[in-house]
């Protein structure tokens, strides 16, 4: 056991704030590089002494690479949570270190990993005869050490009861986590966190929850470990990677790491973890566009949820599930399943819960083409969730309702688009901020504004290259296609779309018709009315599985199409006509398109 060497601050007492922190993966590193994590805690444990006497915090104690640390007032601990963790995100840490994390297959930012728990309460302390340094026993502290425990590297826990409604805390913001079932505390506990793009530019894993804290460890000391230990500590390793690695767009080596998590899950007979394995799996399938291979999956984690988990774990698994059966047009499900949810939510009391459940209905509308219900629908729940600190939520409601303004061609998306974005640079989550730039992108290509079009797409192209996310990339190629196409640039358009021919292929019948449908119009403009049959007639079925209501827009579409390939102007007009703006952005540029080719642009009041 070490202490600090200053013994001149005196420790708090009455209401004192407990921090207790540890290195993410030390045991391996230490038996991987022991020279190189020497020099690493050195640096570590410097650090922490400085910065804790400069703030003000009194050093407890320090067991190997992990410290508890008293501090007067939470604010002062979370002050020195953000410099700790700022410094260690920019550390030059020892090449070995870091060539050891590489090859461990480690993503995101590489070094030391410290993960920090905070409580606030008014604990017992007394003098420890041995150290001579006053200690703390209580609630707060057990909690502290149970927050930390719950985290991943270089995340920061907080306990809600730490949070003033004023608090502004510099160079991070809070985030709530919701209610979470602790291990000794008979009550569900609020939980926020402290989020940076300074020091982790990415969306941390879901909660170590309801596990069993290690004893205190001793890097420089043997202790022993169980197989079990092992294995769940790599199982809890694996988890971490897979979503970090779905959100960088590495699905292939997040797919690798979800088999060998549930290979290790069912060794373990541990439910939880197998559940939490197969959601992270879903969402990969759904991110290939295999939304019916997610919704089976998810299915499957729903029912172990249901026979061997927690009610709060069941809610998030009916939450995923509400989710999947939307994007898979089974709403009447998807509002079955919401319900189910919400009724459970009320039962546990868990509010913040309840409002992210319920906000779910708002996508439901807006993918039933109820754009103006949605709309309110988003508005309300994003105020709600500011108002309860719901960060996450609240960003993932405004990109949804940006979004529907996008498609709907209300300006009102560059407002929630701009705070989104400047959200999204504070926080330093480039492959966020990327996607709301290529959703903005879509409102000036219903605008035909080339160079606000070009700018974003220049900006998204070259953020999804760095990141490895091709699917995106297609998607940006494919809407690049029919800005050309509405300028009039025909060779253009064909170029971009024979360069992704290959992955077009591939595509899910749902996102196929509507490139089918850009390539019919292109041939109808240059002449080539063979194969623009041909297109559409491919492209009709496929828009027919489209459950969302722009299938039946896409249909009537690929209809006209296929009627101007065949001189067929009169049934094309009778079709088009009947058309109402679509609320879509692609359509909507078919749809003028194909009013250009029918010479309708000046005729219906609609074009």
């Amino acid at each position: 056991m070490e202490f600090m060497m200053s013994t001149s601050l005196a420790p708090p007492t009455g209401r004192v704030t407990i921090l207790f922190s540890d290195i993410e993966g030390s045991t391996a590193l230490w038996e991987s590089c022991p020279e190189a994590m020497t020099r690493a805690l050195r640096e570590h444990d410097t650090l922490f002494r400085e910065t804790a006497a400069t703030l003000g915090g009194y050093e407890v104690k320090a067991e190997g690479d992990a410290f508890m640390i008293a501090f007067e007032t939470p604010e002062t601990a979370f002050r020195f949570a953000v410099v700790v963790q700022e410094n260690l995100g920019n550390m030059p840490w020892p090449r070995e270190l870091l060539e050891t994390q590489r090859e461990r297959g480690m993503v995101g930012k590489l070094g030391v990993r410290v993960r920090m728990g905070i409580a606030e309460g008014a604990p017992e302390s007394r003098v420890n005869p041995t150290t001579q340094r006053m200690d703390y026993f209580g609630p707060s502290v057990n909690l502290a050490a149970r927050l930390c425990d719950m985290a991943h590297g270089a995340q920061v826990i907080i306990s809600e009861p730490c949070l003033a409604d004023d608090l502004e805390i510099g160079g991070a913001v809070l985030e709530s986590l919701g209610h979470f079932t602790i291990r000794g505390f008979r009550e569900p506990q609020g939980v926020a966190q402290l989020v940076s793009g300074s020091w982790w530019p990415m969306e941390f894993p879901p909660l170590r929850l309801d596990r069993v804290a290690p004893p205190p460890k001793s890097a420089r000391s043997e202790r022993e470990e169980t197989l079990t230990d092992h294995v769940a500590a790599a199982c809890d390793k694996l988890l971490a990677q897979t979503v970090v690695e779905r959100r960088s767009g590495m699905p292939d080596e997040a797919r690798r790491h979800l088999d060998c998590l549930e290979a290790t899950a069912r060794w373990l007979d541990d439910p939880e973890r197998l559940v939490e394995g197969w959601h992270q799996m879903a969402l990969v399938l759904a991110n290939q566009n295999d939304n019916p291979g997610a919704l089976e999956l998810s299915s499957d984690a729903l029912d172990v949820a249901r026979l061997q988990l927690s009610d709060a774990h069941l809610v998030r698994s009916l939450r995923a599930q509400t989710r999947h059966l939307t994007w898979n047009g089974q709403f009447d499900a998807a509002r079955e399943c919401m319900d189910e949810a919400a009724q459970i939510a009320r039962r546990l009391g868990d509010e913040n819960e309840l409002v992210v459940v319920q906000a779910l209905e708002a996508d439901i509308c807006r993918l039933e083409g109820r754009l103006e219900e949605a709309e309110q629908r988003f508005e309300d729940a994003i105020e709600v969730m500011e108002r309860r600190g719901l960060g996450s939520e609240a960003r993932r409601q405004r990109n949804l309702l940006m979004v529907a303004y996008v498609e709907s061609g209300d300006p009102r998306c560059l407002l929630h688009a701009e705070l989104l974005i400047e959200q999204f640079q504070s926080l330093g989550m480039l492959t966020q901020e990327a996607s709301t730039k290529a959703n903005l992108s879509l409102y000036y290509l219903d605008q035909n504004e080339q160079e606000a079009f070009d700018e974003l797409t220049r900006f998204c192209t070259e953020a999804f290259r760095y990141a490895g996310i091709d699917f995106a990339l297609t998607s940006i190629a494919v809407n690049e296609a029919f800005f050309h196409l509405q300028r009039g640039r025909l060779d253009e358009a064909k170029a971009r779309l024979e360069r992704i021919a290959h992955i077009l292929e591939k595509e899910p019948a749902k996102e196929r018709s509507e490139t089918l449908l850009l390539w019919s119009l292109l041939h109808l403009f240059r002449g080539d009315l063979a194969l623009a049959k041909e297109a559409a007639s491919i492209g009709i079925p496929m828009a027919l599985q489209d459950l969302e209501f722009i299938g039946p827009i896409k249909v009537s579409l690929l209809q006209v199409c296929a009627h101007l390939a065949s001189h067929e102007h009169g049934k094309a007009q009778e079709i088009f006509l009947a058309l109402e703006r679509p609320n879509s952005t692609t359509c909507r540029v078919a749809w003028r398109l194909l009013g250009r080719l029918l010479d309708l642009e000046n005729k219906s009041p609609q074009v």
